[in-house]
């Protein structure tokens, strides 16, 4: 986790708070933070975290669509140097599967299904 939060160059004040991609998303630093992604796409552990910070910070973005298919690359890029069954699980958490209404998924669901389904 700490070394997640060091690549994408984020403060963490507090080593147990298991909801910081959450508290520290910020809209305004996708780019940075879908490059940190990528260039830790090897690394399982690190990418099992960033995964998180880039598709809460891509939910704040009016521009969602302009950004589907750099995070769609980098999330493949990440399914494919890992192929770690907890990336896996984590984007199945995020397509939200189990549901095809919009207020029971989240914004990026779509984009994360068709990732997926194409690895």
């Amino acid at each position: 986790m700490q070394r997640a939060a060091d690549a994408a160059r984020i403060a963490m004040p507090d080593p147990h708070d298991q909801d910081w991609p959450l508290v520290k998303s910020d809209d305004r630093r996708l780019p940075e933070f879908i490059e940190a992604l990528e260039a830790n796409a090897r690394d399982w552990e690190v990418s099992y975290w960033l995964i998180d910070l880039v598709l809460e910070s891509a939910r704040g973005r009016d521009d969602l669509a302009a950004w589907e298919d750099r995070i769609a690359r980098a999330l493949t890029t990440v399914l494919r140097a890992t192929r770690a069954q907890a990336i896996v699980d984590r984007l199945e958490y995020w397509a939200c599967r189990d549901s095809d209404l919009a207020d029971e998924m989240f914004d990026v669901s779509p984009l994360v299904r068709r990732v997926l389904v194409a690895r």
